[in-house]
């Protein structure tokens, strides 16, 4: 069994690209029509670069499903960007890698670009729902806050005792600690 990688047309093709190629020779001379060599090849390159795109832009968005999909946001905004800056590079490097034999250059820039966007829009996306999440999840905490105080009904200045001063400071504190612990992204400083 011949191994080596085959060349078409100056091209390296892929076991899927090599059967596409066949197909399409075994549907022209079914047709009692001669293949044309050049541009089925352009076609077959361009399917199997679109397919390479696509295939890597899904692993993105379960990457990024995994890492920020359902009870796992909001996170602090910097591990939002840090973990997409990340991702983007990886599925960058991995797309370049699985078309540089066989993809021309021009296609190439223009598919890495329109993954570039797609990545972006779903970050920028991301980043709202977030930062929506944060916002949320703040007031409510706050708001738990201030529900949870019962302030005693003080007729005078004298009803105002030292210890009752520290009981709520005390209250306050933990509660802070707590607000500390469980909010999390941008409005976690905001909404206090």
């Amino acid at each position: 069994i011949d191994m080596r990688p085959k060349i078409v047309d100056g091209k390296v093709l892929t076991a899927s690209m090599f059967l596409n190629l066949l197909f399409e020779y075994l549907e022209a001379l079914n047709n009692e029509s001669a293949p044309n060599v050049h541009s089925t090849i352009e076609r077959i390159i361009s399917a199997e670069t679109r397919k390479i795109c696509d295939n890597v832009l899904y692993e993105y968005y379960d990457q990024m499903d995994e890492e920020f999909g359902g009870d796992r946001i909001p996170v602090e905004e910097e591990h939002l960007r840090n973990k997409f800056k990340e991702l983007s590079a990886e599925v960058i490097k991995k797309f370049e890698v699985q078309t540089r034999e066989f993809a021309e250059v021009a296609q190439l820039i223009d598919l890495r670009n329109e993954l570039l966007e797609k990545m972006e829009a779903d970050f920028e996306s991301r980043l709202q729902l977030n930062d929506d999440l944060s916002q949320n999840l703040c007031k409510r905490i706050v708001n738990e806050l201030f529900n949870s105080f019962n302030l005693p009904a003080l007729l005078s200045m004298e009803d105002i005792r030292e210890s009752l001063i520290l009981e709520y400071k005390q209250k306050f504190l933990l509660f802070y600690d707590n607000y500390k612990k469980f909010a999390k992204g941008t409005h976690k400083c905001k909404d206090f």
